[in-house]
């Protein structure tokens, strides 16, 4: 047998192949001239060929994709589908902690104030705070509470953070007097991942072992429908141009105070989530404060196969050619997590050297340097941003 010569098991020889098929097909999407690709209206030569490149990596995944990315100081930007609403995931978590941080700088909170942390606080997935909250009288301050749901995706801090921020209500606002449009939070993440599997919430107030147990004993047309029913609902979604929206109004400082602002930034340099999507592959010491957003059924997390795949954050351009702000969205890929996070590390990569580079370029009357879509904070000297046209998740 072939498999007993290389000395491989099915599975992982299986594994291999599949990875080696991707990465031939990667270059060849990088590198070959791609067909007819509809750009937007307005754009330069420059970025409709940046849209081409982007296009072609993004058909990689076989699923929907959907970016944006935002040179800050410049307004010079790119963007696929960036106004269709997808589901978000822990992207959520971003807004989350920004209404909290506001609070604080409000006067309202404290980051050193102690939040008592019950069996009732744990969630699936489990990470430090949801296991601590097992434990009988343990507390944890807003500021590790925030940290724990930023770094490490902690669920359960998640839904205390919300808790803290004054529920989803307290979130849209933030987001609206920030005119965010097209982020919408309806749920907290206990009761997202109950909708994803077709129980009731209360079922996911859990440790990871109970949540297992429960869900393996559901029938699997049960879960595939639920996760077909999280799909198509427009509650926890948003779009990628909101969401780099959302990232240029903290970055700017329209969101928070410098305190709160530099405090977010720094922790979410500190994920340990994701670390192969947006930094993937950007060259070494490049700083990339981001948060990771996925979902991925009872069915499939045998298979390492997501139905949601994202990343959101800032990247700082090398040779000091500023920072841009960036979100990129999977859905519905067949692809094991793996190749999801390579496609998104490879889009990244590649509007990180073309903003390099047209950054330390001349500027000539082909670059389209206009703030796309209203995506730049509002200043006291301009107009409020056109908010993009709403979007159902495309089935």
């Amino acid at each position: 047998m072939i498999l007993d010569a290389v000395g491989l098991p099915l599975g992982r020889f299986v594994r291999k192949v599949k990875r080696a098929v991707f990465l031939a097909r990667e270059h060849v999407a990088e590198w070959m001239p791609a067909g007819r690709i509809r750009a937007p209206s307005g754009g330069g030569d420059a970025r409709r060929m940046l849209e081409r490149r982007l296009a072609r990596i993004a058909r990689l995944a076989q699923g929907k994709v959907t970016m944006t990315a935002l040179h800050l100081a410049s307004g010079r930007s790119v963007s696929l589908d960036g106004g269709v609403r997808v589901p978000a995931a822990s992207i959520v978590k971003i807004p989350i902690a920004v209404a909290v941080l506001s609070r604080v700088d409000r006067g309202e909170l404290s980051l050193g104030t102690r939040v008592p942390i019950g069996p009732e606080d744990a969630r699936p997935g489990a990470r430090a705070l949801s296991r601590a909250s097992l434990s009988e009288q343990h507390s944890a301050s807003i500021q590790e509470i925030v940290e724990a749901m930023l770094i490490r995706s902690d669920n359960g801090a998640s839904d205390i953070a919300l808790r803290i921020a004054g529920g989803v209500d307290a979130v849209r606002a933030c987001l609206d007097k920030l005119d965010v449009a097209d982020f919408s939070i309806d749920r907290s993440i206990g009761q997202l991942l109950a909708d994803l599997e077709g129980v009731d919430s209360a079922s996911a107030h859990c440790a990871d072992e109970h949540w297992r147990a429960l869900t393996s004993k559901l029938p699997p047309q049960v879960r595939r429908a639920a996760m077909d029913r999280l799909l198509n609902d427009t509650r926890d979604t948003c779009s990628a141009d909101a969401t780099v929206r959302l990232l240029a109004a903290i970055h700017s400082g329209t969101a928070l105070s410098v305190e709160s602002r530099r405090l977010l930034l720094a922790t979410m340099a500190r994920c340990r989530t994701g670390k192969h999507r947006l930094k993937g592959l950007l060259p070494p010491g490049v700083v990339v404060p981001h948060k990771t957003g996925s979902l991925t059924s009872s069915l499939d997390v045998r298979a390492d196969r997501p139905f949601v795949s994202s990343d959101a954050g800032w990247i700082e351009l090398a040779s000091n050619g500023g920072t841009m702000a960036i979100a990129v969205f999977i859905v519905g890929s067949p692809h094991q997590s793996p190749i999801q996070d390579r496609i998104i590390a490879r889009l990244a990569r590649r509007v990180h050297d073309d903003f390099a580079s047209a950054m330390l370029a001349p500027t000539s009357a082909n670059d389209d340097v206009a703030a796309h879509d209203g995506l730049r904070p509002p200043s006291n000297n301009a107009s409020a941003p056109v908010r993009p046209a709403r979007h159902r998740l495309d089935p």
